[in-house]
């Protein structure tokens, strides 16, 4: 967001540039969505085209049943959830389910090897066998 203050235009550098100023390839639109859009167009058009020879129904009307074909193609190519699109999403969503162990590696902290570090000096904590005890001065 560009704000004029004073005499200075304040520009907030933290946006992602690839999202809010995306490459324009025509008319605000990527090449993926317009080539995206130009297939949902073709495909639907043949449906309703196909639709309309085999049933004889009215072509504005195999031209709405043909909507979901256009919705399905630009959703599988252009439609994005948290930055990724619909098949990504599913790869991902698929290879979570069937992650039986976690991504990370995680350790317990092992008492016994080292003592633990304390400010009141009236206490110590002398760790063994993973077990906590104090110990007074």
């Amino acid at each position: 967001m560009q704000e004029k203050d004073g005499d200075y235009l304040k520009i907030d550098l933290n946006d992602d540039f690839d999202v809010k100023y995306k490459a324009e390839f025509w008319k605000g639109f990527t090449a993926k969505e317009v080539i995206s859009g130009i297939i949902a167009m073709v495909l639907g058009g043949f449906f309703a085209y196909f639709l309309h020879k085999q049933t004889g129904i009215q072509i504005d009307i195999c031209i709405y049943a043909a909507i979901p074909i256009w919705l399905l193609v630009m959703s599988v190519t252009v439609l994005k959830i948290q930055g990724l699109t619909l098949p990504a999403y599913l790869k991902e969503m698929y290879y979570f389910m069937q992650t039986k162990t976690l991504s990370s590696e995680m350790e317990e902290c092992d008492y016994s090897k080292s003592e633990v570090f304390t400010m009141n000096s009236k206490k110590i904590i002398v760790p063994k066998s993973g077990t906590r005890k104090e110990k007074k001065r």
